[in-house]
């Protein structure tokens, strides 16, 4: 595996909006050892460690015929899940012997040129560390994708903070519903997660926490990128982007040694342990 440079961001910044979540991804990586890359012939997939043993991938496929020697590279890592366009997962899948459940979500996109949504109110503002609390209990039962329990939920939502990529809204009786986001890309900021809490809900706030963001990623100069799921619905304003598919997928834990399988095993049940 290569480490990621600069060249490389250049390089995934040409694709964008497929490529964003790729270069997010690398951006958010804690550390640049966290970040690395494997290619087959024109083609790539940038691998980055969102916690110990955890890696996740986020293929780049420029030529479908290399679909099967990308899927072999990606395999032969420790990823254990997958997430991007479909037209660069999909083609992946038949050739992964650890291919799993694979999800598909909707995703917004919106360019810069077309973020002219409407503007926020006082109710949202950016997040600092005092409403660390705050945003534990907004996020608590909440499912944050490969962040396992009580203290790397914190430690997740104070990372956030820190990069200015957390917004909340003020309630009657404090914060009541927040949205994080990463980034900014090139050419995007990330829409990562979002959530009202249940006696909150009804009241649009959803969109007022959208239309910060959206000022945030104007100040930015760079549009926005969201994913949609199904719990969770939301539509557009009219002509502000457009709706595409995003494909994710698990991969069975890898096994290139023997008894690896059993090591990982044993490493995130401990590490579960201590994030309680």
């Amino acid at each position: 595996m290569e480490r990621v440079d600069d060249q490389l961001i250049t390089e995934l910044a040409r694709h964008e909006p497929r490529s964003t979540l790729a270069i997010g991804a690398v951006l958010a990586a804690g550390h640049p050892r966290d970040a690395r890359v494997v290619r087959y012939g024109g083609s790539l997939c940038v691998i980055v460690r969102r916690e110990p043993l955890v890696w996740l991938g986020y293929p780049r496929l420029a030529d479908p015929r290399d679909a099967p020697g990308l899927a072999r590279a990606i395999e032969a890592t420790p990823v254990v899940g997958l997430d991007g366009h479909p037209e660069d997962v999909d083609p992946l899948l038949e050739h992964m012997q650890r291919a799993g459940e694979t999800e598909h979500f909707v995703r917004v996109v919106t360019p810069a040129e077309q973020c002219g949504w409407a503007p926020s109110g006082s109710e949202t503002r950016l997040a600092t560390i005092l409403d660390l609390d705050a945003l534990e209990a907004v996020f608590a039962g909440y499912e944050v994708v490969f962040v396992t329990g009580k203290k790397a939920r914190r430690v997740y939502l104070r990372r956030c903070i820190q990069q200015r990529g957390a917004v909340v809204h003020d309630g009657e009786r404090g914060v009541d519903a927040a949205v994080l986001t990463s980034g900014p890309t090139p050419n995007f900021m990330i829409l990562e997660h979002l959530r009202v809490m249940p006696e909150a809900r009804g009241q649009g706030i959803s969109w007022m926490l959208v239309s910060r963001v959206v000022e945030m990623a104007q100040a930015y100069g760079v549009g926005l990128l969201g994913s949609v799921v199904e719990g969770n619905p939301m539509s557009i304003p009219q002509d502000q982007g457009w709706l595409e598919q995003q494909t994710s997928v698990n991969l069975r834990l890898p096994d290139r040694f023997p008894g690896e399988r059993r090591f990982r095993r044993t490493a995130h049940r401990l590490a579960r342990r201590r994030r309680r």
